[in-house]
C-alpha cells in the first residue's frame, strides 16, 4: 500500500513538473523537484531533464546546471537529452569551457549523440568567439554519421566570423553544396559577414551577387554587411548599387544601411551622394546617429562645403542629438580646411565646455595657423 502511494506520488509530481514546463514555470518546477529529492521520491532521469528544461526555459541556466550536478550526486542516467538541455543551458550563460566538457563526456560515455546537442555546442562556442572548439565539434559530426543542417553550417561559419577566419568560413560555405544543402539567407548573411570583417570585399559582393542569381532572399543586414564592404574597398559606385538592389527587393533600409553607404560616399569622395543618402535617411524618419552624421560631415568637407557640413551640424543640435567627439573633430576640421577660423573656433569652445575628450591629432589640423 505505501510503495503503491510512493509510486503514485512520483507519477503525480512527475506529472506537475511536465505542466510547469509547458507552462513556463520553473520556479514551481524546480520546487517541485526538491520536493521529490528531499522526500526521496524516485526523481528518475525524465523528472530531471524537464526540470532543467524548464529553468533554461526561464533562463536560469545556473539552475539548469545545478540540477544536472544534482542528477551526478543521486546517480541519475545522463541521456541524449540531458546533454542537449546541458548544452543548451551553456548557450545561454556563454558558458563555453562547460559545454565542452559535455560534450567530451557525452562521448567518452558513449551516449548517442545527435545534431540538436551538436549544434547547440557549436553555438555555444559561436557566442563565446571559441571558433576552433566550432570547427573541432563540426568535424565530429560527419564521421559519427550525424547530418549537418543549415543551423550547424550557420553557426560554424557565424564563429569563424567572430575569429577572423574568413577562410575557414569561405571552406564551410562551400561544403554546403558537396553535403546537398541550400545556404539561407542566415548562412549566406554569415559567410558575407566573415569576408567583410576580413576585408575580403570583392569575395562579399561576389557571394551576394550568387544570392540574387540563386534567389536567396536578402535582407537589411546582410546589405548592410555588403555596402559596409564596398565601404572597406572604396566601391561607392558599388555602394549605390547595393541601395538600388535594396529598394528592387523591397527590402526596408534600416540605420546601418545608409550609415555605410554614407561612410562609403564619403571615403570615396562623393559628398553629394552622401547628402543624397542622408536626404533619403530622414525622408524615411530613421533617426540619424553621430555615425552617419560624422561620415556626411567628413563628406562636405572634401568637398570643400563647409556651409553645409556646419547646417548639418546644426540641424542636428536643434533636434537634441547627442554629439560624441567624432562628430566634433569632423565638423572643425571641415571648416579648417575651408579656413573658416572663427566656426571652427567656436566648435571647438562648445567641444571644450562639454568637457569632451579632444582628439588634438585630428582637431588640431583645423585649427592650425589661423589668422
Amino acid at each position: 500500500m505505501l510503495q503503491n502511494k510512493v509510486e503514485t506520488n512520483a507519477i503525480t509530481l512527475s506529472t506537475a513538473i511536465s505542466a510547469c514546463e509547458k507552462s513556463s514555470e520553473w520556479q514551481k518546477a524546480l520546487q517541485l523537484c526538491d520536493i521529490m529529492v528531499q522526500s526521496e521520491v524516485d526523481a528518475n532521469t525524465i523528472t530531471f531533464n524537464t526540470t532543467m528544461n524548464a529553468c533554461v526555459k526561464g533562463g536560469q541556466w545556473e539552475q539548469a546546471l545545478g540540477l544536472l550536478a544534482s542528477m551526478r550526486k543521486f546517480k541519475a542516467e545522463l541521456d541524449t537529452i540531458t546533454f542537449t538541455i546541458g548544452v543548451s543551458a551553456c548557450t545561454k550563460g556563454g558558458q563555453w569551457e562547460t559545454a565542452s566538457r559535455l560534450v567530451s563526456e557525452m562521448i567518452q560515455s558513449k551516449v548517442e549523440s545527435d545534431t540538436i546537442t551538436l549544434n547547440a555546442a557549436i553555438s555555444t562556442f559561436e557566442k563565446c568567439g571559441e571558433w576552433a572548439n566550432a570547427l573541432q565539434c563540426f568535424g565530429f559530426m560527419a564521421p559519427n554519421k550525424l547530418e549537418s543542417d543549415t543551423i550547424t553550417f550557420s553557426a560554424a561559419i557565424s564563429a569563424c566570423k567572430k575569429g577572423c577566419a574568413w577562410k575557414q568560413a569561405l571552406h564551410l560555405f562551400s561544403n554546403m553544396s558537396q553535403v546537398k544543402l541550400k545556404s539561407d539567407t542566415i548562412t549566406c548573411g554569415a559567410a558575407i559577414s566573415a569576408l567583410e570583417q576580413s576585408g575580403e570585399w570583392e569575395k562579399a559582393l561576389q557571394l551576394l551577387s550568387a544570392m540574387l542569381q540563386n534567389k536567396v532572399q536578402l535582407d537589411a543586414t546582410t546589405c548592410s554587411t555588403a555596402i559596409s564592404a564596398c565601404e572597406k574597398g572604396g566601391e561607392w559606385e558599388q555602394a549605390l548599387h547595393l541601395l538600388a538592389v535594396v529598394a528592387l527587393n523591397n527590402i526596408e533600409p534600416n540605420l546601418i544601411t545608409y550609415s555605410a553607404a554614407i561612410s562609403t560616399c564619403e571615403k570615396g569622395g562623393q559628398w553629394e551622394q552622401a547628402l543624397l543618402i542622408l536626404t533619403r535617411l530622414r525622408m524615411s524618419k530613421i533617426e540619424l546617429d553621430t555615425i552617419g552624421l560624422s561620415a556626411a560631415v567628413n563628406a562636405c568637407g572634401k568637398g570643400g562645403n563647409w556651409e553645409k557640413a556646419l547646417q548639418l551640424f546644426s540641424v542636428a543640435t536643434r533636434s537634441n542629438m547627442e554629439l560624441d567627439a567624432i562628430t566634433f573633430t569632423a565638423a572643425i576640421s571641415t571648416c579648417g580646411q575651408a579656413e573658416a577660423w572663427g566656426e571652427a573656433l567656436q566648435l571647438f569652445g562648445t567641444m571644450t565646455q562639454t568637457r569632451m575628450l579632444v582628439d588634438t591629432v585630428n582637431v588640431g589640423p583645423g585649427l592650425r595657423n589661423p589668422p
